[in-house]
């Protein structure tokens, strides 16, 4: 029982960090960089909603001394912390779900759920992104133009816990790739 209370409250913390704890100054960047009618805030805006909610809420709520989270989970509340403030050197926005699973060496068990369904989730959603950005930008050009896409790259590219940000969007494949990795 222990075991699989450590290994639940670890999963919880590493998806926390990796998934919503980095991509909150991302979405403070963005949100000091573009305008709202920009098409790649617009499409993040609606991916990130909550995210900074979640962060009030779990330090009021999970993280606090004596609340039920911290007397029930393996790691507790200021176990939590810790490990969240260690991880954060950990996060790396270049590590998208391909090479996510490549590092695990997870490429070799295709028919593993988590490969099978995240290889197809992953492609399902890069195909949307692909498919939205070209329909924004007509040419690479275009990117490398757009001064509040560059703006966010240049800023999110300094900020604290957010490693491997693009310091610029050089084309296609440095905005698909980001984008459908933080969708």
């Amino acid at each position: 029982m222990a075991l699989d209370a450590t290994e639940l409250n670890f999963q919880q913390m590493f998806h926390l960090v990796h998934t919503h704890m980095v991509s909150i100054p991302i979405q403070v960047e963005m949100m000091r960089s573009m305008a709202e009618e920009h098409p790649i805030y617009a499409l993040l805006n609606y991916h990130f909603f909550g995210d900074m909610a979640l962060e009030y809420l779990g330090g009021v709520i999970l993280f606090s001394v004596d609340s039920p989270y911290d007397q029930s989970m393996a790691f507790g509340a200021s176990g939590s912390m810790r490990y969240i403030y260690a991880e954060f050197s950990n996060t790396s926005i270049a590590v998208d779900f391909p090479a996510d699973i490549a590092d695990n060496g997870l490429e070799y068990l295709p028919n593993h759920r988590y490969v099978k369904y995240g290889t197809t989730y992953y492609s399902i959603i890069k195909t949307f992104v692909t498919s939205y950005v070209k329909a924004y930008y007509d040419s690479e050009d275009a990117i490398q133009n757009d001064s509040e896409l560059q703006t966010w790259a240049a800023r999110a590219t300094v900020v604290w816990g957010v490693n491997d940000f693009p310091s610029a969007f050089n084309g296609y494949d440095d905005l698909i790739k980001l984008v459908t990795n933080l969708v």
